[in-house]
C-alpha cells in the first residue's frame, strides 16, 4: 500500500522528476556536439584535437555537471522507494560507483587529452610517438572506466527494475521495460554488438536517457506510487 505524500513532497518530487528529464534530455543535445578525431596521421590528430580543445573540455565538463545532477536525482528516487529496501539500496550504491568511473572516464577524454596534445604541438617524430604511446594509455584507461560505468548503470537498472516489479499496473510494467533494457545493454557491450566511441556512447546515453525521463515521469505524476511505505 502507497503512502500518501504531503503538498510539500509532491512538489519536491515534481520538481526533482522535471529536472532529471530536463537534464536527461539537454545531455543527449551536448552529446551530440562531441568532437570526434577523423585524422590517421599523428601530427595531424595532435592539431585536430588542440583545434578542438575549448569544444571538447566544455561538452565533458557540462556532461560531468550534468552526470553529477542526474546521480542526485535518481538518488532522490531511490529515497522515496526507501533505503531499506536491498535492490533499492545496493542500485544506489553502485549507480554512484558508475558516476564515479564516468567521470574518471570524462576527465580522460575531455581534458587529460587536449591537455596532451596541447603540450605535442611542436613535436619531432620521436616525440610524436611518445605522445602516440600516451594517447593510447589514454584511450584505454578512458573505454576501461567507461566500459565499467555502463555496466553499473546496467546493474542499477536491472536491480531498481526488480524492485519495481514488486509492485502491480503500471510500475511493474515500467520495470520489466526496465529489466530488459539494462540487461540488453550489457550484453549488448559484452558481446561486441555496440562499442563505446561516440556513436555507441551517444547511443547508449539516449537509451539510459528515455529510462530516466521514465523514472521523472513516474515522481512528477504519481510520487505516491514511488513513495513505498516499509515492509
Amino acid at each position: 500500500m502507497s503512502s500518501p505524500l504531503n503538498p510539500v513532497q509532491r512538489r519536491n518530487a515534481k520538481i526533482v522528476g522535471a529536472v532529471l528529464a530536463l537534464t536527461s534530455i539537454i545531455s543527449i543535445l551536448v552529446m551530440w556536439f562531441h568532437p570526434s578525431v577523423s585524422s590517421v596521421d599523428i601530427n595531424h590528430q595532435i592539431q585536430e584535437i588542440s583545434e578542438e580543445a575549448s569544444v571538447n573540455k566544455f561538452v565533458h565538463s557540462t556532461l560531468i555537471a550534468f552526470i553529477v545532477l542526474i546521480s542526485g536525482c535518481l538518488t532522490f528516487y531511490a529515497k522515496q522507494r526507501g533505503m531499506h529496501r536491498s535492490f533499492v539500496l545496493f542500485g544506489t550504491i553502485i549507480y554512484w560507483l558508475a558516476t564515479a568511473l564516468m567521470i574518471l572516464a570524462a576527465l580522460l577524454s575531455g581534458i587529460v587529452g587536449p591537455e596532451l596534445a596541447a603540450n605535442y604541438m611542436q613535436a619531432n617524430q620521436s616525440e610524436a610517438e611518445v605522445y602516440k604511446g600516451l594517447s593510447l594509455l589514454k584511450f584505454e584507461m578512458n573505454q576501461a572506466f567507461a566500459n565499467f560505468a555502463v555496466h553499473c548503470w546496467c546493474v542499477t537498472i536491472a536491480l531498481w527494475s526488480m524492485d519495481m516489479m514488486t509492485k502491480s499496473g503500471l510500475m511493474r510494467q515500467f520495470g520489466l521495460i526496465s529489466f530488459i533494457t539494462g540487461v540488453g545493454i550489457s550484453i549488448s557491450l559484452l558481446m561486441g554488438w555496440v562499442s563505446l566511441s561516440v556513436f555507441g556512447m551517444t547511443l547508449i546515453l539516449v537509451i539510459v536517457s528515455v529510462w530516466q525521463i521514465g523514472i521523472a515521469w513516474l515522481l512528477a505524476f504519481i510520487p505516491d506510487l514511488v513513495a513505498d511505505k516499509p515492509t
